[in-house]
């Protein structure tokens, strides 16, 4: 039985604890020799001060330092509720985001799923398991494979952030922005619209039609786009339009991509094909098979023999890769 690749909040838990462990790791190599040896805990207000040219008028300030968290500046207190911010624990991290709103759930992407997540846009990251969120941190994003790692994320629905408590406000803050609600509502009301009148294989092609509209408006500067916000969004009408327009641009082939649709649907349900033979699904997109079919003028019986063989032919590559993995 495959695994279910739904994290749990004690695995996340556990994963946020490593990273953390490791981060402590690096830095007790800091503390002095003679803490480590006497297994007392290091307390910078013993060391003795053989010349102090400190003025007089910040020496309280460095009386505090034992209480400090390392590398947060010399005014920033430690207490449970800073660990907490800085999310050493997941668990903790979630129960704080309650306690500051309890109608928000939050989830954290890992260190090893983070390395097929991408930028696609200035605010905008993709994870393959979460779809597109929204950055709304303080800091700049994490570019770089490098950066990406060592910045926690946590997510809130379809919105990203490396601190909770930030997080948190901005999500509560666009939520409660009037346009939010007519947004939600509309791409809601359009997603059910286009499932129904067409089929759920179209779905993605009407997103990247969006996303062709929005870098076009992004590159002429055309003042459709709602400001203060985490991201570009529509607006109401402007939605309304890009469905029309892109309804009116398929034309004939509506018909021909719900015929396709129909066929790919009954070759999943045929007895013969199993869920790992579906898998090839995933390497081919809906566009290519409706252009393929009325190129070539394939019937019904072609359709699905190339399915047949497309899936055949992904089963002898799997089994070569599974052999070659035996070898080593």
């Amino acid at each position: 039985m495959r695994a279910s690749s739904r994290v749990s909040h004690q695995e996340l838990d556990l994963l946020c604890q490593i990273e953390f462990l490791y981060i402590f790791i690096t830095v007790s190599r800091l503390v002095p020799d003679t803490a480590k040896a006497t297994a007392v805990r290091y307390d910078p207000r013993d060391a003795r001060v053989v010349v102090d040219h400190t003025p007089k008028s910040v020496w309280g300030k460095q009386r505090v330092s034992h209480k400090l968290t390392w590398g947060h500046g010399g005014d920033r207190l430690y207490s449970y509720q800073d660990a907490i911010r800085r999310c050493d624990s997941f668990i903790r991290s979630a129960d704080y985001a309650k306690s500051l709103n309890p109608g928000l759930t939050l989830d954290y992407i890992p260190m090893a799923e983070r390395w097929n997540c991408r930028w696609l846009a200035t605010h905008t990251l993709q994870c393959p398991k979460r779809g597109n969120l929204y950055w709304v941190s303080k800091g700049p994003r994490p570019e770089s494979d490098r950066a990406m790692q060592a910045t926690k994320l946590f997510v809130i629905e379809e919105w990203v952030g490396s601190e909770v408590e930030h997080l948190v406000k901005e999500v509560q803050k666009v939520k409660k922005m009037s346009w939010y609600e007519d947004y939600t509502r509309t791409k809601d009301r359009n997603d059910r619209l286009i499932k129904k009148s067409i089929n759920q294989f179209s779905t993605p092609h009407l997103i990247k039609r969006l996303e062709e509209w929005e870098n076009q408006g992004k590159e002429k500067a055309v003042p459709k786009w709602v400001e203060n916000s985490t991201e570009w969004w529509f607006r109401l009408s402007d939605i309304e339009e890009m469905k029309k327009e892109w309804m009116g641009a398929i034309g004939d082939k509506g018909q021909k991509m719900a015929i396709v649709a129909r066929v790919v649907e009954e070759w999943c349900q045929a007895p013969d094909i199993s869920k790992s033979y579906q898998e090839v699904l995933k390497e081919i997109s809906f566009g290519e098979v409706v252009e393929l079919a009325e190129k070539e003028r394939w019937s019904k019986r072609e359709l699905l023999d190339w399915l047949d063989q497309r899936a055949w032919d992904k089963g002898n590559e799997d089994l070569l890769v599974d052999m070659a993995d035996l070898l080593l």
